[in-house]
């Protein structure tokens, strides 16, 4: 009876997602249907990630603040339960938009006839900003939109090492030195003189958090004092937006002012120069522009139609600034004209095609507001040509230089093979009526002399030599002469009147491969040379050696053997 009654709610429970599949799928076939001729090609987005921890320092930097810290139910720096509900929003925003209300993207992520994913997804190395983009899929796609009625639709996410993301985080990777030296330089003029205007609120906020304010680069993995104003009011705007009570001694206007000066730091340290704005963008507008096309006619089934990124406000921010869109959320802290971002911010690129004319529509969106259209300052009309929005980029990039150049980046080689040239090896060929020694290898050094002149005997030696001898030559009793060389496989001449000396030729060979050792033969009428100075003692150290050697092994050998245990 029990086991008929839970076939029976699995049975309800699997109509009932097959209703709501079946009925998600009617509403997206009228959309598309109600948008047939839609000039949308192309969506990009790009999501700075939802709230978060506040960072594991904070506990040093505000001791006082410690019961607010433990409240958290995540790790330091990751996404908490109200940042991953932000992101979920995002997601069904999008939803909303482009499959229930435009029809631009499938029910789910397999596309319509389920040949390949239609959506993209791409974050940053942190943790959270993956978390962010599994959250927004979350909302995308949500249950019973999975192949088979699934519960669940899982996505892919891609990330790369820290050290190789060069389009989300180039300061961190290969810009990381030039940003040091541009954020040290800023701290020690503009930073150090709007830290000493506000130094009545720095010692409230210290007092509060108690701690001297002044002192936070001397603390346990101290930093320095931008970082660490940084640091102590993201504490407080996380707490609050986790919806914990304020820190004793913090007033609302104190947390305003506080969280204040440290957006100001943050976008006068990092955006001040047109330079600074090309690295900390990295290769993200390239990468962006890349994705922002058309795509042919042999290509468009199997190309992306969303591209989702998820990254963090400076890149948000930096990007505003490199194209002319200025952000300005409610209650937010201002500067440079511009306001700080809303958890899980979201910009919209859309790519539109109609004929012939192809142009950008920008959005913006945010937990707290809804999806508004922006207009670009760089950009002469509301919706940007492509040709001019991809002009505002480069003619950024063409007065700084690139990133790369900036930053001195060259990619790397990974270990290419260089293919030498074998060097030439001498060996010796002996003459068939010559048993004299063959010369040595001969060295590049020397490959000057590696064929020498044959030697002509004097009067003397011709009268002692008899033709069945065989000859060595002498160094005392040669004469060398400018004579022709004698070519190789030759037989030697010979002259009636008297004998000559056979000399070997010599052959140059080319070592494709390793040759082996050349065997030196000695004739038996040479005598060995006599030992130098430095053999007889390399000989007599040998001796000495294993003398002592020999010695010691008879000295332990009555020690050697079992010893026998009763």
């Amino acid at each position: 009876m029990d086991a008929s009654k839970q076939r029976s709610k699995k049975q309800s429970k699997h109509d009932e997602r097959a209703h709501a599949q079946s009925h998600v799928k009617t509403d997206t076939k009228r959309h598309r249907t109600n948008h047939p001729d839609s000039s949308l090609k192309v969506l990009l987005t790009l999501s700075r990630h939802g709230s978060r921890r506040p960072n594991a320092i904070s506990s040093t930097l505000c001791p006082n603040n410690v019961a607010n810290a433990e409240s958290y139910h995540v790790p330091p720096e990751q996404l908490t339960e109200v940042g991953m509900e932000q992101m979920r929003l995002a997601g069904e925003e999008i939803r909303r938009e482009y499959i229930e209300n435009q029809g631009f993207l499938s029910n789910s992520i397999g596309g319509p006839d389920n040949k390949h994913f239609e959506t993209y997804f791409r974050s940053d190395a942190a943790d959270r900003c993956a978390q962010s983009a599994i959250a927004l899929g979350y909302g995308l796609y949500p249950d019973s939109t999975a192949p088979n009625q699934y519960f669940h639709q899982p996505i892919s996410v891609y990330m790369n090492q820290l050290r190789n993301e060069h389009d989300f985080a180039a300061p961190k990777g290969p810009c990381k030195a030039v940003a040091k030296a541009d954020i040290n330089t800023y701290f020690q003029t503009r930073g150090l003189e709007t830290i000493a205007q506000h130094k009545p609120l720095l010692e409230k906020v210290g007092q509060a958090c108690g701690i001297n304010v002044w002192n936070i680069p001397n603390l346990p993995d101290g930093e320095d004092l931008v970082t660490g104003i940084k640091d102590i009011a993201d504490t407080f705007t996380f707490d609050t937006q986790q919806g914990l009570r304020r820190l004793k001694g913090v007033t609302p206007e104190l947390q305003t002012e506080i969280e204040g000066l440290a957006f100001q730091h943050l976008m006068e340290r990092y955006y001040s120069t047109d330079r600074e704005v090309t690295y900390w963008v990295g290769g993200f507008p390239t990468l962006m522009l890349k994705n922002l096309q058309v795509p042919p006619p042999e290509k468009a089934e199997n190309a992306f139609k969303y591209y989702s990124y998820h990254g963090h406000r400076e890149l948000v921010h930096g990007l505003g600034i490199l194209l002319g869109w200025a952000f300005d959320f409610p209650g937010q802290p201002r500067a440079l004209d511009t306001s700080a971002l809303d958890p899980a911010t979201t910009m919209f690129f859309e790519l539109h095609q109609v004929n012939t004319s192809e142009f950008i529509r920008t959005f913006v969106w945010s937990p707290r507001t809804r999806r508004t259209q922006v207009k670009l300052a760089k950009c002469s009309t509301l919706d940007c040509p492509l040709a001019e929005f991809a002009s505002i980029i480069y003619n950024h990039t063409n007065v700084t230089g690139t990133w790369e150049q900036i930053c001195n980046y060259h990619p790397a080689t990974f270990a290419p093979v260089v293919a030498t040239t074998p060097k030439p090896v001498e060996t010796v060929k002996p003459s068939e009526l010559s048993t004299t020694t063959p010369k040595p290898v001969v060295t590049e050094s020397e490959q000057h002399e590696a064929s020498p002149p044959p030697v002509e005997m004097t009067e003397e030696a011709r009268a002692t030599t008899r033709p069945d001898q065989t000859l060595t030559t002498q160094p005392s009793s040669t004469l060398f002469e400018p004579v022709e060389p004698v070519q190789p496989n030759q037989p030697p001449e010979v002259v009636q009147a008297e004998p000559t000396v056979s000399l070997p030729s010599t052959v140059v060979v080319k070592l494709d491969t390793a040759q082996p050792a050349l065997r030196l033969n000695f004739a038996d009428s040479v005598d060995p040379l006599p030992m130098t100075t430095f053999e007889c003692l390399g000989w007599v150290a040998y001796l000495a050696v294993a003398a002592v050697l020999v010695y010691f092994a008879a000295k332990r050998r009555p020690q050697s053997g079992y010893r026998r245990i009763d």
